[in-house]
Formats: C-alpha cells, sequence, structure tokens
C-alpha cells in the first residue's frame, strides 16, 4: 500500500523545493571528498579524492540517489577528482594521482580510457561530438597547465595552454561546446573558446576556486577556502548565492546558510537544484582539515535565484514542457519542441527516484516540430517520476507525479 507519510516527504524534497531558495543536507556523512558528477536521471556519482592532499587512500566512487540513501558504485580510481556522465550513463572519472581518465560502465566497470598528455587532471567535461576535455592542474613540458582533448576513442591531444591558467580545477562546458574552467590558486573564472584560445570572464573575491557547473546560461562555483558559493554570469557579472563565509553545516536560508570547504559541484538536470560537497571535520585550517567525511547538500529553487530567460535565448526551439494534468492518475501528456534546421533521434524516456527506467515513451528520428505524448502509468505506483528529452546531445528533465 501507498505510503501518504513518506510520498509528502518526497514531493517537498523534490517539487515544493523548486518554488523556495533553501540549503538542505541530502546525506550521512561519507567518504566523498571529490567530483559530483550527475546523470540524465538525477542520480549523482561522488568520488573520494582521499583524506588529504596527496593521499592513496581515494579510490572509490559513490553513487547518491535522490532520497540521500549512499552506495559505493565502483572502485580501482587512484585519487578520484572531477568526473562525467556521457549519454549512454558511462562515467569518466579524473584519477589525479596517477595522471589517468578511467571509464566506469553503467554496472561499475572500471578500465583506464586515457593516460597520456595528462598532468594531474581535476574537472572533466564532454563535448556534444562525444570528445571528454580535463583540466590538468599540473604543468606539462612547457611549464603550463593546459587543457587536454580526449576522442571517443582515447586519443589525447593539447587542446589549450595559457599563463592564465594557475592549476585549473572545475571544467564544464555549455550548449555551444564552450569550455570554462576556474582556479585553485586564484580567483579567476577562465573560458576557452572552440579554438582553444583562453580568457578571463571573472575575478571572484579571495582566490581558491574549487569546482564548476553550468545551468541557466550562468556559472556556479565553489569557493573552498572562502566557504561560499557565487554565481558568474557569461558577460562576467557574479554575486554571492550561498553561505556567509563562516565555516558550518547549518541549512536554511542560501544567504545566512553556512558552507564548509565546498569542493564538488553539480547541477540537477533540470536545472533547479545545485548540489556540492561540505566537509563535515571543523580540525585545521583552510589546507590542513581532513578532506572526508563530507556531507552532500544542495541549494534548491536556483532557478528562483537567477534570471533563465537568457537560457530560452540560447536555445529557443528546444524546449520540454511541464506533463498535464499533474499531478495524474493514469493518463498525463508530455509536450516537447525539437529545434528547427536539424533532424536526430529523440528519446524521451521516465525514471524513478532511484534513476531506473520505467518507460521509454520516444524512441525514433524526428525532423523539428512541435510534439506531444500521452504517458500512460496504469503499472506503475504513486509518487515521483523524472521524465528526461535527449535530442542531439541535449537533455532536459522534469519532475511528474503521480497519484493514484
Amino acid at each position: 500500500m501507498f505510503n501518504l507519510k513518506t510520498f509528502f516527504l518526497i514531493y517537498n524534497l523534490l517539487v515544493v523545493s523548486l518554488f523556495s531558495q533553501q540549503v538542505e543536507t541530502l546525506t550521512e556523512p561519507f567518504n566523498g571528498s571529490g567530483g559530483i558528477a550527475v546523470d540524465a536521471a538525477g542520480i549523482l556519482y561522488v568520488s573520494n579524492f582521499g583524506s588529504g592532499f596527496g593521499s592513496t587512500d581515494g579510490n572509490n566512487l559513490f553513487k547518491v540517489y535522490h532520497d540521500g540513501t549512499v552506495e559505493e558504485f565502483a572502485t580501482g580510481l587512484n585519487g578520484g577528482a572531477g568526473n562525467v556522465v556521457d549519454p549512454d550513463g558511462n562515467i569518466f572519472q579524473a584519477n589525479i594521482n596517477n595522471n589517468t581518465i578511467s571509464k566506469i560502465t553503467p554496472e561499475g566497470n572500471v578500465t583506464v580510457f586515457a593516460s597520456t598528455n595528462l598532468y594531474a587532471p581535476v574537472g572533466v567535461s564532454i563535448d556534444s561530438d562525444g570528445n571528454i576535455y580535463a583540466a590538468n592542474c599540473g604543468v606539462d613540458q612547457t611549464g603550463l597547465n593546459s587543457i587536454t582533448k580526449i576522442t571517443p576513442g582515447g586519443t589525447t591531444s593539447k587542446f589549450a595552454s595559457s599563463p592564465l591558467m594557475n592549476c585549473p580545477n572545475g571544467l564544464t562546458i555549455d550548449e555551444n561546446d564552450i569550455l570554462y574552467t576556474c582556479n585553485y590558486n586564484n580567483g579567476n573564472v577562465l573560458k576557452i573558446d572552440t579554438d582553444g584560445s583562453v580568457s578571463v570572464i571573472a575575478t571572484l573575491p579571495g582566490g581558491n576556486n574549487s569546482h564548476l557547473a553550468y545551468a541557466n546560461n550562468n556559472l556556479y562555483v565553489a569557493k573552498r577556502c572562502d566557504n561560499k558559493i557565487y554565481r558568474v554570469g557569461l558577460d562576467g557579472s557574479f554575486e554571492l548565492i550561498a553561505g556567509t563565509g563562516e565555516r558550518g553545516n547549518n541549512d536554511g536560508d542560501p544567504l545566512n546558510a553556512t558552507i564548509n570547504l565546498p569542493n564538488g559541484l553539480a547541477v540537477s538536470p533540470t536545472g533547479d537544484t545545485l548540489y556540492f560537497a561540505s566537509k563535515t571535520s571543523f580540525n585545521g585550517e583552510c589546507f590542513t582539515t581532513p578532506l572526508n567525511p563530507v556531507v552532500i547538500r544542495m541549494i534548491t529553487g536556483l532557478q528562483n535565484i537567477t534570471n533563465i530567460e537568457s537560457e530560452k535565448e540560447v536555445l529557443p526551439s528546444f524546449n520540454l514542457e511541464q506533463n498535464y494534468p499533474n499531478p495524474f492518475n493514469p493518463t498525463t501528456n508530455i509536450k516537447y519542441t525539437i529545434p528547427g534546421g536539424v533532424e536526430g533521434l529523440v528519446t524521451l524516456k521516465v525514471y524513478n527516484i532511484l534513476g531506473r527506467e520505467m518507460a521509454l515513451l520516444v524512441n525514433e528520428p524526428k525532423s523539428s516540430g512541435y510534439y506531444e505524448v500521452e504517458f500512460n502509468a496504469g503499472g506503475l505506483p504513486s509518487g515521483i517520476y523524472i521524465y528526461v528529452l535527449s535530442f542531439g546531445g541535449m537533455r532536459s528533465a522534469k519532475k511528474l507525479t503521480l497519484l493514484k
């Protein structure tokens, strides 16, 4: 029998949070001191960097579900830093200690994907053609930091290098395949264009940027030693969105909440929630505090904090609408738009809150236009589900509520 109390707890977490701006703690403490990646269903993958800088015990990857459950997903890493999930559910994981990128299948199998032209890689991202990029905190033979490009076949090459990079840490990418990174050793946020040219788009107060993420036509940057998180517009504007600067793990209103040495950072597929890792130890200073354990925390109502109108201008015709009616029983309609001038494979899938695929509604090539599909959930239990539209490297996701 469906438990209404459980339903409303999940509903409050996943739906009501869309309309409020809050910092909330999602998990109990665990050893997730590395990067955070998120898949199409909103499941998090959190790597273990290790207990301290230069330590050798960061060898595993964790899976974090929507309800905060944490389970070990894979082992065999070596200083798990940044990571990214491709459209097929494979995870590409940077190993800072042995200068490699691992490929982790959806079943948790780990193999070495790339091992050349990598120098203490941290941030990892993927473009619309399936190329992987890694930000190298270490310097190459020229004495400069760089960004390495890795083809889908595993061939590596230098993509960008610049004196402007000073231990580039996080790495993210926008809809136009433009990369962004931020320096661990100063406050600069950098843009790497498709031709490899590097420029500074913003200089945040203080130093020690850690990871960053892209969503809603904005960048979100964790300031580790400052215990703060900033929003950075692509025009160079920036504003503080969370953290008082005091070390702590107190939830609540973002500007009054406390954060403890934030590191990993990721945005949900729906664009409304920012996840970050916050240390639980308060021993020592910024660079001497143990890196583990951490808790995963989230800033909900993200779209209410930022201006999302500019996102609509970037891809005006790629759109996934909210299902109607919602909540529903047992059928609902989902409308979506495919951009003009192109044709390609469209998939529309429904997942449960544990990230398991429950229905495949669309899986065929489509030309540009407006579409509508009916989803009959007669065979599914009541609860929150996530539906994900994928087309040409673009993805959009929304939540729906089945209430019987």
